[in-house]
């Protein structure tokens, strides 16, 4: 998915989670803190071996190069 990005001219970020952000973020939209500490759960629980492809959703940043 990120090649394609990568191919109109963007630079691209792909990145593994919804461990524990996403839900979070659905339930609570505004609680910014808590969005940002779920996150870092889920970095930390996509760098561990096995654990990333038990994640169920990912993400892409891409801005213009």
């Amino acid at each position: 998915m990120a090649a394609l990005f990568d191919a109109e001219g963007l630079e691209c970020r792909a990145g593994y989670y919804d461990f524990v952000s996403t839900p979070l973020a659905g339930l609570f939209p505004k609680w910014r803190s808590g969005y940002r500490a779920a996150r870092h759960v889920d970095d930390v629980l996509v760098r561990m071996p096995g654990v990333r492809r038990f994640s169920s959703n990912f993400e892409i940043v891409a801005r213009r190069a």
